[in-house]
C-alpha cells in the first residue's frame, strides 16, 4: 500500500520495517522498535493538540494500544517484493553501505566471476 508520511514501510521478504532517511540521501534504512515508538508518540501527540483533559486521558489509552496496531498493520505498510529492486526500485542503506536497486546480489556477482 505504500509508506506513511514519515516514510515508514514494511518489507516482507526481510520481515523488517524501514524508514526513509531524508537527511541520508533519502535512502531507506532499517528501523528499530524504538524509532517506531517515537513515530507512535508523535501520531498520538498530534491527535491531542488543543484537547481537553478527558481527551488527553483517552489519548494515553490510545498510545498504549498503538504499538500493537503498528505490528498488526504490516499489511497497510507492506510494499511489494520488488520495492528495492529494478529500475524503479528504491535505494537503501544496509550494514554500512548503500544498496542500489539495480545491484546484483553478492551470490550472483560471485557466480559471474
Amino acid at each position: 500500500m505504500g509508506e506513511l508520511p514519515f516514510g515508514i514501510i514494511y518489507y516482507a521478504p526481510e520481515d523488517r520495517f524501514y524508514f526513509r532517511d531524508y537527511v541520508f540521501e533519502s535512502a531507506y534504512r532499517p528501523t528499530s522498535p524504538v524509532k517506531l515508538t517515537v513515530v507512535e508518540k508523535k501520531l498520538v501527540n498530534e491527535s491531542v493538540v488543543g484537547a481537553t483533559r478527558p481527551q488527553i486521558e483517552a489519548a494515553k489509552m490510545l498510545f498504549e494500544s498503538v504499538g500493537e496496531w503498528v505490528k498488526r498493520a504490516k499489511s497497510i505498510l507492506l510494499v511489494e517484493d520488488h520495492f528495492f529492486t529494478g529500475n524503479e526500485g528504491r535505494r537503501r542503506w544496509i550494514e554500512g553501505r548503500f544498496v542500489d536497486p539495480v545491484d546484483q546480489p553478492t551470490v550472483a556477482l560471485f557466480a559471474d566471476t
